[in-house]
């Protein structure tokens, strides 16, 4: 069944009924989403954490979260009593109604829509952003905790700021975009705010373009630390040149082959080791991928410090396209970002000392690290 569909301040969409499973495996249609910001009579705007059981993707579980809602279902299309606009502000009432016990929102009205072709699961959706307000006398406590949404707490747009790097990443699109940051904001974080460091060996690790790199070549500029990376020294193992700024495809094949053999890792943490040993002083490497190889290289310094850096994708993408020196677009960016080669990087956020949220330019990563630094080091 097609129905074209006009949402206001929007182009016309042709609606297509499919099954879920069908949808998920076919890149050709967008799924629709309702994705809803709650507020109350202060302005003040609702939030909540995403529990284990949900059928929210993976990514989500666990996150912080601005938007109630969900996929829109036949029923909210093309039922007898639908308000129309693709089922958007059914979907909206349903969602909402089933995670916050019967409450209604009031007000709704679409304020945007979120096109996010930056992550597998992004590109097969279509998020329309709505507004609302809470019913009056909606009390917070009386919802009792769902399996999967639960930590209810009402926010103001500072809040929101202050725990930016906690949300997932549509919230922190809405948060950019609607809500501004306070004047003195530090847009980079690190956690713990105290931690003993006691080795002279810190491994920066992060996904594609969050500024691990970038820390560890300022770093190795500006106070001349001795800087590894674990691509040139993938390189040298694998005798393949650096791609340096050019297509990283190949490199990411020939690599994945390399560092999944039985004696990769292995090998790659005594490449490093040698590295390592060319300057007996502090020493920063980036750009392990694998628990493998961050396993090996605990064997050899027991005391090393493991950072993970993390930044919202739509700033990843701007630093992979400053790199890529403007040879780059969102699907290419995607294709390496989730690569099977760097599925492990976000399992080894869990096995972190450390945690460097990247939300800032370069100066304001480099003085906010070097302050955590000069603070913790023993």
């Amino acid at each position: 069944v097609k129905i074209k569909v006009k949402i206001p301040d929007f182009e016309v969409y042709e609606l297509i009924r499919l099954e879920r499973k069908v949808a998920e495996n076919n890149l050709d249609y967008k799924q629709l989403i309702s994705y809803v910001l709650l507020t109350n009579e202060s302005g003040e705007i609702l939030t909540y954490r995403r529990g284990s059981y949900t059928n929210a993707h993976d990514m989500l579980k666990g996150s912080a979260c601005l938007g109630f809602g969900g996929h829109v279902q036949d029923v909210d299309s093309t039922g007898l009593y639908s308000k129309g606009f693709g089922g958007v502000f059914d979907t909206a009432e349903r969602e909402v109604s089933e995670e916050l016990k019967g409450v209604i929102p009031d007000e709704l009205k679409i304020v945007g829509y979120i096109t996010d072709n930056s992550s597998p699961e992004g590109v097969k959706h279509l998020g329309i952003v709505l507004k609302g307000k809470i019913p009056k006398g909606f009390d917070i406590n009386s919802v009792g905790k769902e399996l999967s949404v639960n930590g209810l707490k009402f926010m103001t747009p500072y809040e929101l700021h202050d725990l930016f790097y906690d949300f997932e990443f549509w919230s922190q699109l809405v948060i950019k975009q609607f809500y501004k940051a306070p004047k003195e904001f530090n847009p980079v974080v690190i956690r713990p705010k105290r931690f003993n460091i006691n080795s002279n060996i810190i491994l920066f690790v992060g996904e594609i373009a969050t500024g691990k790199t970038i820390i560890c070549e300022l770093l190795s500029e500006r106070l001349g630390i001795h800087y590894v990376s674990t691509r040139r020294c993938v390189a040298k193992l694998i005798e393949m040149r650096d791609f340096g700024t050019k297509d990283r495809t190949q490199f990411q094949r020939k690599a994945e082959a390399f560092i999944t053999a039985k004696e990769g890792p292995y090998l790659l943490a005594q490449e490093i080791k040698e590295e390592i040993k060319k300057r007996n002083d502090i020493t920063v490497v980036d750009g392990i991928r694998h628990l493998a190889t961050v396993k090996e290289l605990k064997n050899l310094y027991p005391d090393l410090t493991l950072i993970y850096i993390d930044s919202s994708r739509d700033d990843a993408f701007r630093n992979y396209c400053n790199r890529s020196k403007g040879n780059a677009n969102l699907d290419q960016f995607r294709e390496v970002r989730f690569h099977p080669v760097e599925k492990e990087i976000r399992l080894i956020k869990w096995e972190a000392d450390a945690y460097i949220f990247n939300g800032g330019d370069r100066d304001q990563l480099f003085e906010t690290f070097i302050d955590w630094f000069n603070t913790n080091k023993k």
